[in-house]
Protein backbone atom coordinates (compact mmCIF):
# COMPACT_ATOMS: atom_id res chain seq x y z
CA UNK A 1 0.00 0.00 0.00
CA UNK A 2 1.01 3.77 -0.72
CA UNK A 3 0.31 6.72 1.25
CA UNK A 4 0.96 9.95 0.00
CA UNK A 5 -0.51 13.21 -0.34
CA UNK A 6 0.49 17.09 -0.50
CA UNK A 7 0.04 18.75 2.79
CA UNK A 8 -1.45 22.62 1.96
CA UNK A 9 0.43 24.40 4.74
CA UNK A 10 2.54 23.76 7.79
CA UNK A 11 2.24 26.81 10.82
CA UNK A 12 5.05 26.19 14.01
CA UNK A 13 3.18 26.82 17.27
CA UNK A 14 4.94 28.46 20.49
CA UNK A 15 6.02 25.18 21.37
CA UNK A 16 7.84 24.84 18.33
CA UNK A 17 5.61 22.02 17.15
CA UNK A 18 4.38 21.49 13.33
CA UNK A 19 0.95 22.09 12.84
CA UNK A 20 -0.79 20.64 9.86
CA UNK A 21 -3.44 22.83 7.77
CA UNK A 22 -5.69 22.22 5.27
CA UNK A 23 -7.43 24.59 2.69
CA UNK A 24 -10.88 23.62 1.48
CA UNK A 25 -13.39 25.71 -0.19
CA UNK A 26 -16.66 25.38 -0.85
CA UNK A 27 -20.01 27.59 -1.52
CA UNK A 28 -22.68 27.02 1.21
CA UNK A 29 -25.22 29.03 2.58
CA UNK A 30 -24.98 27.62 6.23
CA UNK A 31 -22.64 26.85 8.63
CA UNK A 32 -19.39 25.18 7.99
CA UNK A 33 -18.58 22.43 10.30
CA UNK A 34 -17.13 19.20 9.81
CA UNK A 35 -19.75 17.45 11.53
CA UNK A 36 -21.51 16.01 7.96
CA UNK A 37 -20.76 12.36 8.08
CA UNK A 38 -18.82 12.48 4.66
CA UNK A 39 -16.57 14.47 5.94
CA UNK A 40 -14.79 11.85 8.27
CA UNK A 41 -12.65 11.72 5.14
CA UNK A 42 -10.95 15.23 5.81
CA UNK A 43 -10.61 14.10 9.07
CA UNK A 44 -8.73 11.15 8.08
CA UNK A 45 -6.57 13.05 5.63
CA UNK A 46 -5.11 15.32 8.69
CA UNK A 47 -4.17 12.65 10.51
CA UNK A 48 -2.77 11.02 7.43
CA UNK A 49 -0.10 14.13 7.01
CA UNK A 50 0.33 14.28 10.68
CA UNK A 51 1.18 10.41 10.33
CA UNK A 52 3.88 11.39 7.66
CA UNK A 53 5.18 14.29 9.20
CA UNK A 54 6.09 12.27 12.41
CA UNK A 55 7.41 9.43 10.32
CA UNK A 56 10.07 11.55 8.56
CA UNK A 57 13.04 11.10 9.81
CA UNK A 58 14.40 14.43 8.56
CA UNK A 59 11.65 16.41 10.52
CA UNK A 60 13.28 17.22 14.33
CA UNK A 61 10.49 18.70 15.35
CA UNK A 62 7.43 17.76 17.18
CA UNK A 63 3.66 17.59 15.05
CA UNK A 64 0.81 19.32 17.19
CA UNK A 65 -1.84 17.03 17.86
CA UNK A 66 -4.19 20.05 16.64
CA UNK A 67 -4.60 20.90 13.16
CA UNK A 68 -6.27 23.34 11.22
CA UNK A 69 -9.19 23.50 8.21
CA UNK A 70 -9.35 27.10 6.80
CA UNK A 71 -12.33 27.24 4.63
CA UNK A 72 -13.50 30.00 1.67
CA UNK A 73 -17.13 29.92 1.33
CA UNK A 74 -17.33 31.14 -2.14
CA UNK A 75 -21.31 32.74 -2.79
CA UNK A 76 -22.88 32.60 -6.05
CA UNK A 77 -23.91 34.66 -8.50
Amino acid sequence: MCIFGAIDDVWINEQDELIVVDYKSTSVDKEITLDDEWKIVYKRQMEIYQWILRRDKRNHQQVSNFGYFVYCNGKGI
